[in-house]
């Protein structure tokens, strides 16, 4: 190290700093503490107390994960109350293994630096989000303010790029991958501003399969406190579904014995999807049987525009306690409501869902040669089975009538009318 001081114009220091073992305290216990560290530094302190600096090639191992920080600067004003750190980038999965909590009869020992953070341990509900979540990817161009005194912890800030970041499902968070976009944040609230690229989404008690999205653009919020509130504004953007556009909020209870249930708000329209693709995104909330009547009975067409509504409860065996909707206007659609009936086909309508009812509402379509009008197909549920009613008006040749009457079950006994 070289140090050169005058009275003048303060100290500067430069050279390679290195500890084999850094305290980090927080309040009430320690965090794990860096091991094997060594940076390049660059600092000087001026008469007004101020200090500022940058370093290089940060490395070490913190709770026995290696991280390497290519470079940053930084600054301590002159009232001691914070530091302001600016990173070219930091990776997450060695932030949140070193925040984690410390490993069993590890113990920090040594003094600590004069300025390290005394105020570094995260609320508790933060540190088991975190571990929970185990969030990955790079932040670039990272500015901080890290709060010098414990009692202004929750003065901390936090902004920052965010480079295919993602996050794993947590109490119906849904999991994230590879987001793109810039994070601002506190220790108890934030957002992020999703910035257009490719992203997945996961409702894992919702959806059997990933939301793939591309082009994604909006925001998305988060309050941690006795709970944790995760919302959005509108997001918009496209995928193999077509147009999409989705809004959602969600309401965990984070306090141990809370009876409150979790509860979250789904919006989700489509516009230009085909119907092959509703195997894939049919809720796995849904009876089975119902599922299989849908993947089984619609047989193509296009979604012209279409959507999904869920509200309520997202625990396990709370069914009673939510409602879905769907909603999904058809173009040219095929679809056949019973293996021993004739395909409708060359369908235009509304396909209605409301929870376990479902409804399909035809304005035009074809039965062989025939022209539907005003056709209702309506698939109640029943204790153990469902109830299929169909209604409308169909013009065409009578051979048409006999052969539904012969190719159905409307007969039971052969074909009475192929005498005719």
């Amino acid at each position: 190290l070289w140090y050169d001081w005058s009275r003048e114009s303060g100290w500067q220091l430069q050279g390679v700093m290195r500890a084999e073992h850094w305290s980090l305290p927080g309040p009430g216990q320690q965090l794990a503490p860096l091991r094997s560290a060594s940076l390049q530094v660059l600092a000087e302190g001026q008469s007004s107390g101020e200090i500022q600096g940058q370093f290089t090639d940060f490395t070490g191992s913190w709770n026995g994960a290696s991280f390497r920080v290519t470079g940053g600067r930084f600054r301590i004003p002159g009232s001691r109350k914070q530091v302001l750190l600016s990173l070219k980038e930091l990776d997450l999965q060695s932030v949140v293994r070193g925040l984690s909590r410390p490993i069993a009869g590890q113990r920090a020992v040594g003094d600590t630096a004069e300025f390290a953070p005394s105020g570094a341990q995260l609320p508790e509900a933060l540190l088991s989000a975190l571990e929970t979540l185990r969030p990955a990817g790079e932040l670039r161009n990272l500015h901080m303010s890290v709060p010098l005194r414990r009692e202004s912890l929750k003065d901390f800030r936090l902004a920052a790029q965010l480079r295919d970041v993602g996050f794993s499902a947590w109490n119906a968070v849904p999991a994230v991958r590879h987001i793109d976009g810039f994070l601002s944040m506190s220790l108890d609230r934030g957002f992020i501003e999703l910035d257009g690229s490719s992203l997945e989404l996961a409702f894992p008690r919702i959806f059997s399969h990933d939301l793939p999205f591309q082009g994604l653009t909006g925001r998305v919020h988060w309050r941690l406190g006795d709970d944790l509130r995760v919302s959005s504004a509108l997001l918009r953007g496209w995928g193999d579904f077509g147009l999409a556009s989705a809004d959602f909020s969600l309401d965990i209870p984070l306090r141990e014995r809370e009876s409150r249930m979790p509860l979250l708000s789904l919006r989700l329209g489509v516009e230009g999807a085909d119907t092959a693709l509703v195997e894939r995104y049919t809720p796995h909330l849904l009876p089975a049987n119902l599922r299989g009547w849908l993947t089984d009975s619609i047989r193509g067409g296009k979604i012209a525009h279409g959507g999904l509504v869920y509200h309520g409860s997202v625990r396990r065996g709370e069914a009673h306690k939510r409602s879905l909707q769907l909603f999904a206007e058809v173009r040219n659609g095929v679809l056949r409501f019973h293996p021993d009936w004739p395909e409708l086909s060359q369908l235009d309508g509304a396909l209605v869902l409301a929870d376990t009812a479902l409804s399909a509402q035809i304005r035009r379509g074809a039965m062989f040669g025939s022209k539907l009008r005003r056709f209702e197909v309506a698939l109640q549920p029943g204790s153990d089975f469902y109830l299929l009613r169909c209604a409308g008006d169909v013009s065409g040749p009578a051979r048409d009538l006999i052969a539904l009457l012969d190719d159905t079950s409307l007969l039971s006994a052969g074909s009475a009318l192929s005498l005719i």
